[in-house]
């Protein structure tokens, strides 16, 4: 029999709809119109800078500035993969669906490996502004370091509308606490702080949140996934940023499910997946991003 491919489109479909909910980063991907890798793993993005204003002169006219373009080069670097099988008898024994073994694994591996990818990718770039002295931060702390953030984004005029603040789980807790608020006779309290300052706050597990990951090669069937670089890699406590400075792209994420009979490996369902893409933050943008480490 002929090897088939089916339900890709509905699972795709799922795949791609579940990623953009679960993945923390993934509203923030770049548009094509701003970095089109279609057909090229490379894209070439054009920058430009010149020198300030100088004197007029009734005289002489006009002073000569310097006018300087260059080109920013991209190139994909994140690719990765995984097969898995489940055999038609434990699907049947086990009660386990196929669709329940893709959801499983996009909760717990592919999305917060791409978002641990990305987070890592941005707080390592060598642009970006970083705080002078990684400390762990408490709730009698936590407003302090912010606004300094905010302070180093406004020394670079990057604008106020729009920034986002990724900040970790328990640290954002901490931030709950920190912020004051008055009660009435409310049956129920909400106590989180969803945006400060008019800055959209994102909650990070720290199991996401590092600068410097790992990425496992997954040789065996028993090994894979990312996690913290040994000795040189550092939690993350939060992330100030303008989106506009973020760049990520997913630019192949396909899913292929074979359905038992339609392949030579198995006996059973046999679905795999391949991500190509990568993370970067724009040249000209990135003080538009501070990182503040926690102390290790």
């Amino acid at each position: 029999m002929a090897n088939s491919i089916t339900l890709t489109q509905k699972y795709t479909d799922f795949l791609d709809a579940a990623f953009k909910q679960m993945a923390l980063t993934g509203r923030f991907e770049t548009p094509a119109r701003e970095a089109n890798f279609s057909g090229t793993p490379t894209v070439k993005v054009r920058k430009m800078s010149a020198v300030g204003l100088g004197n007029y002169s009734r005289s002489a006219g006009w002073p000569a500035g310097n006018l300087t373009v260059s080109w920013e080069t991209i190139t994909l670097a994140y690719e990765r993969g995984r097969g898995l099988s489940l055999d038609a008898m434990d699907a049947d024994e086990a009660m386990t669906e196929i669709g329940e073994v893709i959801g499983e694994y996009q909760r717990l591996h592919i999305v917060p490996e791409v978002d641990a990818y990305r987070f890592s990718k941005w707080a390592s770039n060598a642009n970006v502004q970083t705080v002078g002295t990684p400390a762990s931060l408490n709730k009698d702390t936590i407003l302090g370091a912010i606004d300094a953030a905010k302070d180093a984004l406004d020394t670079y005029e990057v604008p106020q509308e729009g920034r986002v603040l990724f900040i970790e789980s328990k640290l954002a807790n901490a931030l709950d606490s920190a912020v004051t608020r008055i009660y009435a006779n409310e049956s129920g309290v909400d106590r989180r702080v969803t945006s400060l300052d008019g800055i959209e706050i994102v909650r990070v597990p720290q199991g996401r949140f590092y600068k410097g990951i790992t990425l496992d090669a997954g040789a065996t069937g028993d090994t894979g996934g990312y996690s913290k670089t040994p000795t040189t890699g550092r939690d993350i406590n939060f992330i100030l940023a303008h989106p506009q400075a973020l760049g990520a792209v997913v630019k192949h994420a396909p899913m292929y499910l074979f359905p038992p009979g339609s392949h030579t490996e198995t006996d059973g369902w046999l679905v795999k997946w391949r991500l190509y893409g990568d993370a970067w933050v724009w040249d000209e943008k990135a003080k538009g991003v501070y990182v503040h480490l926690k102390a290790s």
